[in-house]
């Protein structure tokens, strides 16, 4: 037990008091967070850790790990564009300055993902991964790209 001073008429009294014996004021007790309530935000603070790094890092809770991991990726053949994907894709491709696609051929790896080999010059394919619904186009990396074979 500490004592204080009552923030009223100043006497000293017990920090436990509820109020002031002298004048009658009302004490405040509560010194900050109680540890209930400490716990309470610590469980709201992981949980809201957890959605960020599950779900906005690139990361999820299966084994994708930045390798493509459905196996018709690799099985499929290469395709060109069908219907009016020559025409999306390629006005996302040209949005986003990518000026190695003189031709270019799909695959598709999940619904509205699609992994895209382009080639200047029908030799050398660079590969990107594009989301038509998003309007987005990503270069892939080289672990994505690992057991692709080159479109012929």
């Amino acid at each position: 037990m500490a004592l204080i001073n009552c923030t009223e008429c100043g006497k000293e009294i017990s920090d436990k008091a509820e109020s002031c014996p002298s004048c009658g004021m009302k004490i405040n007790n509560n010194k900050g967070c109680s540890s209930a309530m400490l716990l309470v935000w610590a469980a709201l603070f992981g949980v809201f850790l957890y959605i960020y790094f599950g779900f906005f890092s690139g990361n999820s809770t299966n084994d994708y790990d930045g390798i493509i991991s459905d196996s018709k990726t690799y099985s499929y053949e290469w395709r060109s564009p069908g219907g009016t994907e020559y025409v999306d894709f390629g006005k996302i491709i040209v949005k986003n300055n990518i000026r190695v696609c003189g031709e270019y051929k799909v695959k598709e790896m999940q619904r509205n993902e699609f992994l895209i080999a382009c080639t200047s010059d029908g030799d050398n394919w660079e590969y990107f991964v594009i989301y038509p619904n998003l309007d987005k186009i990503y270069r892939a990396n080289d672990e994505m790209i690992k057991g692709i074979d080159a479109p012929r």
